[in-house]
């Protein structure tokens, strides 16, 4: 049996969140790790920690008892977030980067400034490094854009599949048409899911 590495137990539990959308306990959740995830009991707690640090995993306490719980829009947000950030670093270090070298262009070629200005010189290019690293982050971020559609696709159908359950059970419940109960729930026509 090969070792599980936190990074999949990190997904494995977040799965746990995402597949059931409810809230648990941590005894809860050290009885279903190790069957549904083969997460072993003792590391579902530090792998809890981890997801909370991160705020991937949301929790509250409450008397005695520690409430634990995760929807798919969480991580969208977290996501969504970091992006932001490195947006916000990336800017700054442009500007510090476009102060640096119009300061460069005002010192010239004067001997007077040539090691003032070899010194900004430096600066200059640690900070163009410091750009293009940035940049390199936000397209990586930018190229997990796909998986998020997936995940507001996954959550739009599992709706979808609410509003067909609904329907379905008020028709047999009360016999009634369906296209009377779209047309009082203003159910559109063209209403379907998303491939």
């Amino acid at each position: 049996m090969s070792r599980v590495t936190i990074e999949e137990k990190r997904v494995r539990m977040l799965e746990i969140f995402h597949e059931s959308l409810d809230v648990f306990e941590l005894k809860q959740l050290e009885k279903i790790a190790p069957k549904k995830k083969g997460i072993v009991v003792g590391s579902v707690k530090t792998v809890l920690q981890v997801l909370v640090d991160d705020g991937l995993i949301e929790t509250e306490k409450d008397g005695g008892l520690v409430y634990f719980w995760s929807f798919p829009g969480n991580v969208t947000n977290v996501l969504l977030k970091k992006v932001e950030q490195k947006k916000t670093r990336l800017q700054e270090s442009q500007k510090r980067m476009d102060a640096l070298t119009e300061k460069k262009r005002a010192l010239g070629e004067s001997e007077k400034g040539a090691a003032e200005r070899d010194e900004k010189l430096a600066i200059l290019k640690e900070l163009r490094t410091k750009v293009t690293e940035l940049e390199q982050e936000v397209r990586e971020l930018q190229e997990n854009d796909p998986e998020t559609c997936e995940i507001y696709k996954a959550a739009a159908n599992r709706w979808a599949d609410n509003v067909d359950s609904t329907v379905s059970w008020l028709r047999d419940k009360f016999g009634l048409e369906s296209a009377a109960l779209h047309k009082q729930f203003r159910i559109p026509a063209e209403f379907e899911y998303f491939e």
